[in-house]
């Protein structure tokens, strides 16, 4: 895994981690609704309301400190006219993935508890590159 320089603000390390990403699917972005973000906001209400849900299914789910962390990366994705994910889930350790799929690539942003963020990028099911930024 790459270890990039560390920003210290949420919406640095977004652009920092996505800026080869974003400049390949910012023209798609353009096509969809901002609206579209809000389905992920109301997930993220969803879990601060009822957290027991997602611990009934064995996963820890992010928290009262990791939530406004998740929110701040969303926010900064749509800000960056990156298109909305198909969908955003636990990662079991109190965070979240973002989840794209461009073919042949499937790419996720993960926000960890401590802040930190990973891009990963997948091209037809196998690892092609994985970058972190603490």
């Amino acid at each position: 895994m790459q270890l990039l320089d560390i920003p210290t603000a949420i919406p640095e390390k977004v652009e920092r981690l996505l800026d080869p990403v974003i400049r390949s699917v910012r023209e798609n972005a353009a096509e969809r609704s901002p609206d579209e973000w809000d389905h992920f906001e109301a997930q993220l209400v969803r879990w601060e309301q009822d957290p027991g849900e997602l611990e009934d299914e064995g996963l820890e789910p992010p928290n009262q400190e990791t939530i406004p962390l998740i929110r701040e990366v969303a926010r900064t994705l749509r800000d960056l006219a990156v298109e909305p994910p198909l969908r955003l889930v636990p990662n079991c350790e109190a965070g979240a993935v973002f989840e794209w799929r461009t073919t042949p690539f499937l790419w996720s942003v993960e926000v960890e508890r401590d802040g930190s963020l990973e891009l990963s990028i997948f091209r037809t099911g196998r690892l092609v590159t994985r970058y972190r930024i603490a």
